[in-house]
Order: C-alpha cells, then sequence, then structure tokens
C-alpha cells in the first residue's frame, strides 16, 4: 500500500528542490548518469563486470492498479496525481496505456544495510535510497555522495513514482517498496506532505512503522506480471509513465556517452530493451566501438554526440594501453611544485622545473607527432583530523585532427564530471583528466554537486573535510598548465605576456625637437640638425591581482614630477586592450578573441579611484580608454577566468 503523511499545523508548506540541480540535463541523460552509478558503486566483485539492462515497455493502468493504492479507503495514488495543487502537471492516469522503463542490474549487492530510517547516519544503503533526503549511505570509494537516487528516477515519471524490488547479498532477503516525489498537496480537504511511500505498517515496540514489504507471494507477483527476475542479488526500478522523449535511442546514446570509460575497462556491461520491438542492443568493450559508430551514423541531434565520443573511446584505448605497455610516453611518478600565499595557504603548480630536460624533449617531440602523452602526479591531501594521505590523478594528451565540441574529460572513478571546464584553447588537442585512485576519488567527490557535473571550490570548503583545497586547485587546473607546457606557451609568456611586471611610459625627446614618426619625412623649413637621443621614462605600470584575477594601472614613481620634466600635462588617455593567450601566438590571440571570453565594461567592469582621479572614455569588447585626471589613480579590470593567461596591451596618448 501507498502512504502518505498528512501535514500538520507545524509542518512547512514545501517540496524538494533536488530536481533543480538536473535542469540542465536531457531526462535521459540524468536517468543514466545516476541508475548505472548507483549500479557501479553497489559492485558484488571488482573483477567481474556489473551489468544493467534498460528495458522500455507499455502497460494498461489496469495492470498497474494493484500496486498504486492507498491506505485510505476513499483515495488512491491517482487521487493525488490529479490534485490542483499540482498546476500544470496535475494528471489523471486511469485508462490509459502507460509507457515503462525498468532498470535492472546484476552482479551487485543490492541496497543492504539496516532497514530502520531512525538511523539516517548509519550508512545503510537501503535507509540511503529509500528514506534519506540529500543525505547519502555510500561510503568512501563511491561516485555518489549526495543522496538523490530517488529524486531523479521520479523525475522521469509522468506520475512522479517508481516501485522497485532488491535482493540483498548479505542476507538474501528480498523486499519491494516504493516512493513518490510530491509536492505539499490536498486531497479531499485533507492536507499532505507530498512525498509518499510503498510498504506496509508493523507495530514495534508500542509504535507504528512503515517497513517495505517481505511477503514473498507480493514480491513474486509484482515481479511476474511486469516480467522481472531478482532471483540474483541486485536492483529492480519500475518507473510508469514515462515521456516519448525516453527511448532506446536517447538510452544508448546517454551509456555510450557517460559510461564508456568503465565499459572499455571491462567493468560494465549495458544492455538498452525496446520489448515493444524486441530489439536490444548490449554494449561491452568488445562492441562499444561498433555500436557508437552506428550512432554516430544516423541523423539528428544525437550525431555529433557520438562522433565525439567515437573519438574519445579511440583514445581511451590508447591510454589504456599506454599505462601497461612501458611506453616511453608515460611520464609517472611526478610532483607539484609547492609554495605559500601571503595569507599561508599551500598552492601546487606544475612547471617545466617539474621535469630533467631529456624528458621535456620527449613530451615536446611526441606531443608534436600527435602521439598519446601522458602523466601521473602524487598530491600529498590530509583530512581534518587525520593522517596524511596520498592521491594520484592522471592527465593525458594528444593532437589530433579532430576538433572536439569539449576538448576534455574529467573523470573521477567510474564517473564523467561533464561540464568541468579545462580552459585549454586549442581544439585540435583531446585531453582526459583521471581521478581514479580512492584517495583522490573521495578528495574530489566533495567539491561536486549532486549531478556530478563539476568542482566548485566553494562547496569543497563548505564540506570542512579537508585541510586545504590546495589539491583541488591544482587538479582543476593541471589540464590547462600541462598544455602550456607541451605547447612550449609557457615559453612564450616570459616574453610578452607575463604583464604583472609590465611597465610602459611617456617617450619625450630631451631638449628641444621633437620625435619623428615612422615614415614621418621632415618639412623642408625644418633643419636637419641632429637629435638627442630619446629618453624612455617609466610612466604607468600594469599590476596583477592574483586573488581576484585582472590587474590594476597604477602610477610609477613621482608621476607629477615626471610629466613636469617632460613636458606633459593632465588629462592624458590611457588605452588598454586584452586578450586570452592562444597556442598559435601572439598575433592570434589578437584574432581569436571572442565577446564570450569577456567584454570591457560588460563582464569586466572598469573601477577607478580615488573619485575623480580619472573617467572611462570608452569600453568596446576587448579594448577600453580612460583619461588620466590627476597623477594618483588606480585603475582596475577585475574578473577575468583566472586558469587563462592573458596577453594586454597598453597605450599612452599624449
Amino acid at each position: 500500500m501507498w502512504s502518505f503523511p498528512k501535514a500538520g499545523p507545524e509542518h512547512s508548506n514545501s517540496s524538494s528542490k533536488l530536481n533543480e540541480f538536473f535542469n540542465d540535463q536531457d531526462a535521459s541523460t540524468a536517468l543514466v548518469r545516476e541508475a548505472v552509478q548507483n549500479s557501479l558503486d553497489a559492485a558484488l566483485d571488482p573483477l567481474e563486470p556489473v551489468r544493467v539492462r534498460l528495458s522500455l515497455a507499455s502497460y494498461p493502468w489496469e495492470t498497474l492498479e494493484p500496486f498504486l493504492r492507498t491506505g485510505q479507503a476513499d483515495e488512491t495514488v491517482d487521487d493525488h496525481l490529479s490534485s490542483d495543487d499540482l498546476g500544470k502537471f496535475a494528471d489523471s492516469f486511469v485508462g490509459q496505456e502507460l509507457r515503462c522503463l525498468i532498470i535492472e542490474d546484476q552482479g551487485t549487492k543490492g541496497l543492504i544495510g539496516e532497514t530502520d530510517k531512525n538511523n539516517a547516519h548509519s550508512g545503510s544503503n537501503f535507509v540511503g535510497f529509500w528514506w534519506n533526503d540529500g543525505i547519502s549511505g555510500k561510503g568512501k570509494g563511491s561516485s555518489g555522495s549526495h543522496g538523490v537516487g530517488k529524486t531523479t528516477l521520479t523525475r522521469i515519471s509522468g506520475m512522479s513514482l517508481f516501485l522497485a524490488v532488491t535482493k540483498r547479498c548479505t542476507d538474501e532477503k528480498r523486499y519491494l517498496l516504493g516512493f513518490a516525489n510530491l509536492p505539499y498537496h490536498h486531497v479531499n480537504g485533507r492536507s499532505y506532505l507530498g512525498y509518499g511511500r510503498f510498504g506496509r505498517t508493523i507495530q514495534q515496540d508500542g509504535k507504528d512503522k512503515f517497513m517495505p514489504i517481505e511477503e514473498a507471494s507480493q514480491i513474486e507477483e509484482f515481479l511476474s506480471e511486469f516480467s522481472l527476475n531478482r532471483d540474483e542479488s541486485g536492483l529492480s526500478v519500475f518507473i510508469p509513465g514515462v515521456p516519448n522523449s525516453v527511448d532506446s535511442s536517447g538510452l544508448l546514446l546517454a551509456a555510450v556517452r557517460d559510461y564508456y570509460w568503465p565499459i572499455l575497462k571491462g567493468d560494465l556491461v549495458i544492455e538498452v530493451v525496446d520489448r515493444h520491438s524486441g530489439e536490444t542492443t548490449t554494449v561491452s568493450a568488445e562492441n562499444i566501438s561498433m555500436v557508437v559508430s552506428q550512432i554516430s551514423e544516423q541523423e539528428g541531434r544525437s550525431r555529433n554526440a557520438a562522433s565525439d565520443t567515437e573519438h574519445r573511446v579511440g583514445i581511451v584505448r590508447e591510454i589504456l594501453e599506454l599505462r601497461t605497455s612501458g611506453n616511453a610516453n608515460w611520464f609517472a611518478g611526478n610532483e607539484p611544485k609547492l609554495s605559500l600565499t601571503a595569507h599561508g595557504d599551500i598552492r601546487g603548480a606544475v612547471s617545466k622545473d617539474c621535469f630533467s630536460d631529456d624528458n621535456l624533449e620527449r613530451m615536446y617531440s611526441a606531443f608534436e607527432k600527435g602521439q598519446l602523452i601522458g602523466f601521473s602526479f602524487s598530491l600529498k591531501i590530509e583530512a581534518v583530523g587525520g593522517e596524511e594521505q596520498v592521491g594520484l590523478v592522471e592527465v593525458f594528451f594528444k593532437k589530433t585532427d579532430y576538433k572536439l565540441t569539449d576538448n576534455a574529460q574529467f573523470i573521477r572513478n567510474q564517473i564523467i564530471i561533464s561540464r568541468q571546464p579545462s580552459n585549454i584553447p586549442a581544439k585540435n588537442v583531446t585531453c582526459f583528466l583521471i581521478a581514479e585512485e580512492q584517495v583522490m576519488s573521495d578528495y574530489l567527490k566533495e567539491a561536486e554537486e549532486p549531478a556530478h557535473t563539476r568542482w566548485f571550490l566553494n562547496r569543497f570548503n563548505e564540506q570542512k573535510s579537508f585541510e586545504s583545497d590546495w589539491a583541488l586547485r591544482f587538479v582543476m587546473d593541471l589540464p590547462a598548465h600541462m598544455y602550456r607546457i607541451l605547447s612550449r606557451e609557457d615559453e612564450d609568456a616570459n616574453t610578452y605576456e607575463n604583464f604583472a611586471d609590465d611597465i610602459f611610459s611617456v617617450t619625450e625627446p630631451v631638449g628641444t625637437g621633437t620625435k619623428k614618426k615612422r615614415g614621418q619625412k621632415r618639412k623642408k623649413s625644418e633643419e636637419p640638425d641632429d637629435l638627442p637621443a630619446v629618453k624612455r621614462s617609466p610612466a604607468i605600470r600594469v599590476e596583477r591581482d592574483a586573488e581576484n584575477p585582472g590587474f590594476d594601472l597604477l602610477p610609477v614613481g613621482n608621476l607629477a614630477e615626471l610629466f613636469e620634466e617632460e613636458n606633459v600635462s593632465f588629462p592624458i588617455e590611457v588605452t588598454v586592450k586584452a586578450a586570452y593567450v592562444s597556442a598559435l601566438g601572439k598575433t592570434r590571440s589578437w584574432r581569436d578573441y571572442s565577446k564570450i571570453d569577456f567584454q570591457f565594461g560588460k563582464t569586466i567592469p572598469i573601477d577607478i579611484s580615488p573619485q575623480g582621479a580619472a573617467k572611462v572614455v570608452s569600453a568596446s569588447e576587448n579594448t577600453f580608454t580612460v583619461e588620466l585626471l590627476q597623477p594618483e589613480f588606480r585603475v582596475s579590470a577585475k574578473g577575468f577566468d583566472g586558469n587563462r593567461d592573458l596577453l594586454i596591451h597598453p597605450r599612452i596618448k599624449l
């Protein structure tokens, strides 16, 4: 029976907002990412692959109705689903034919741990899956940790619910349970909190407890009705009312795009079954290339995504071989250079100094030839109140003719952190950053939002699990910094990109006469006597702000005296042009600038202090002009991407 808790006078009118974390993912992607991740985290034998079957089927309301009854004599689940309080989502499903998605796994432990919800932090997978909201029962070494699996499962159901059967490897017990994720609503004048569960009420120690169904006959009836098999340990999930947008091709694309890594390693096999047509597609390490190739040949929105995946699959095969073959292009055992900021915070960096001259030459040569090249770095990590541990992160690069939509993939444990930016400017370079070793994976997991698509420094620091975030900063910057070394972009930086030391000057001759511009002819009336040497006097410096990426224009020395000596008077105009550094050189940096990078006066504000010291004359795209009105001034431009190097070109107009 379904049970929906009644709202009391002290309860808030609320609903879960966890769905908001998945709004930028299509339904198939969100479902596959969460469901497969849960199965991988529950692997029974690390030497055997986990198998996940995704099946689409249809059933009439009459078949589902026996499993959609409530404990209230005058209420059904459909009454809750059609409540006016659900607004545009209110719907009655009576008499409808319902598309359903079934998720079954094999080679997993099932929902193990105690079933008593009163110990929310017990580490029980069962309690975490059925009862906890935003509290995970998963421990170290897992991919997920946010306790939002059931929210993702209900998200694709038009009925906002699912039913499930689990068999546990620990005690061989089977349980039937369900969960509904509705907002606060009313039915027949009664107020309900929204969420509901399928199970049974029992008496224990004089109190009511809501527990899953253990009765074998009821479980067998459910399994038989929907053609499920749960003889082995694992989990079977039945999701009714899925939309037409969730189809076999979308599920298949999501499976290969988000889980090619564990598939290629032999840790995962995925089946996509269409019970309507009888078609079954199995994806394994042996045939994933063929499956992806077939998808990429199809017309439509999936073609580009499949083509990118096909390219990545080929490189991952090379990575797996590179790691174990003793190839000279595999540079293992590296360590970052550590330093302290002015505030005493640890920072890690990678530079040419981390490698020997011989290794640098091999790296440069292999990269330029388009060969796969890989590096591993050992990072020392200290948990709060714990001992220092060493985590391992790997990064791989290859120059190719294929231009990816996203040129880098970040993989933690078995899951792709799909929206993590690499800040590698070149589109013809494919990069993989892999953190599957447990210490490193558990560390980075603290920085992820529930959808596991990005790492965030503020989220990591809010968890207060580790003493420092330096390793997270290092890992996030590693692809871009290693690319700069391999492309030798860091060598160019020493000559023209380090604007922290940039000083620009006024140029005036000493004595009488004026300096001629290049190509300017002397007037006939002018005497051709020799002019004195040109004196270059430092006037304005550019100071970089490391904490808030950007720069300040500041006076150098006693600017008033300098201008008086050189017969220069205020106001003067200063024009600044900027662009992110391109791998193709200084000139190309200006050509490659895009409004998406930044815009002065819009995404990058121009601030002046003290008030009245200067004024902004113009600001457009990557150029701005200010008029300096007095010798003491600070012109600030902050808010750039701290992971990218900035080229800046200032000019003084007298």
